[in-house]
């Protein structure tokens, strides 16, 4: 009730703040597109070994609370 009212009060309010919000993301994507073309020239980046990308991405999946109830409810 208290957020209703206030979104359809300050309705200018909340446009602006979501189109601020699209410009600071399209502003972070051309950031990064621009820094990785020029990781890219500027020096080659080394390939890690597969096991360790492996064991990494395991830890992460695992470490999550969310995937190990997924996990869980399948067993």
């Amino acid at each position: 009730l208290g957020l209703v009212a206030l979104v359809q009060t300050f309705e200018w309010v909340f446009l602006i703040l979501k189109y601020a919000g699209a410009a600071y993301l399209v502003f972070l994507g051309i950031g990064m597109w621009r820094s990785a073309s020029a990781r890219a020239d500027g020096m080659q980046a080394t390939q890690a070994r597969l096991s360790r990308s492996f064991l990494l991405g395991i830890s992460t999946a695992l470490g999550n609370p969310k995937a190990i109830l997924f996990h869980a409810s399948i067993m």
